[in-house]
């Protein structure tokens, strides 16, 4: 494949490319950590020592200049559930959700930089990382408050209450939500989220918002279906090429 390189500068060099008009940045990996980036779950490189990385407006960046009123987190949600989905696919975890590792690309969301990503697979009901670990949750702060839930188990549950048969599973997904929609007397919202019928033909959301200001509340169902998801996904075309595209149900 011919990439278009070309170096640029925030306080030091990045290596950044376009493929097919798709801003990227080459990373270098960590093997030893594992790192993939959304591109390389589809584009396998051909130097093993580096990766790409979509590039894009940081949530980030838009928390600490509060432009969180520009988001629409029903939006958002959608976007970033349809994202673990086909994580979940692929038997692949991200346990460094944060808001700096999530940017808005063409009017979508992604999430990057899977640093410390690992395989798991299912055994005897419970889920184990690819050295036979029981995948756990972590709670860390980045400089934000309050910190933000991170799980290495790709179906986020916390509580570990899922069903085997997979008829019902309810989120434990605070991540990033709490800022995104907090009102500036801080009083928090609480975003709630059951995903249900995990083996069935379609995949469904129910996404359920509150503010505790407004004291209203508001809920959407989402449906992804088997093979069509409402979600932005990287998409390979022939053997040269590839694209960024939106398949909506």
């Amino acid at each position: 494949m011919d990439y278009n390189v070309f170096y640029e500068s925030r306080g030091k060099s990045l290596l950044s490319c376009k493929i097919n008009n798709v801003d990227c940045i080459v990373k270098r990996v960590k093997q030893h950590e594992g790192v993939k980036s959304i591109l390389s779950l589809y584009l396998p490189s051909d130097n093993p020592d580096y990766c790409f990385t979509l590039k894009g407006t940081c949530l980030g960046t838009m928390l600490r200049n509060g432009q969180v009123d520009q988001v629409d987190i029903f939006q958002f949600v959608k976007d970033l559930l349809g994202t673990l989905v086909l994580l979940e696919r692929g038997n692949i975890t991200h346990n460094d959700i944060k808001p700096d590792n999530i940017v808005l690309y063409d009017g979508h969301w992604f999430l990057i930089d899977y640093e410390l990503s690992k395989s798991f697979k299912l055994k005897r009901g419970k889920y184990f990382d690819c050295n036979n670990g029981k995948l756990r949750c972590e709670r860390f702060s980045r400089g934000y408050r309050p910190p933000y839930s991170s799980c290495e188990n790709i179906l986020l549950d916390a509580s570990e209450s899922y069903s085997t048969d997979g008829k019902q599973i309810s989120y434990k997904w605070e991540i990033v939500s709490s800022n995104m929609m907090t009102l500036p007397n801080n009083n928090s919202s609480k975003l709630s989220i059951t995903y249900d019928s995990i083996n069935a033909g379609s995949h469904t959301f129910k996404l359920t918002t509150r503010s505790q200001i407004l004291k209203t509340s508001s809920s959407k169902q989402v449906t992804f279906q088997k093979l069509n998801y409402a979600t932005p996904v990287i998409s390979i075309e022939g053997s040269d090429s590839l694209s960024l595209s939106t398949r909506k149900n």
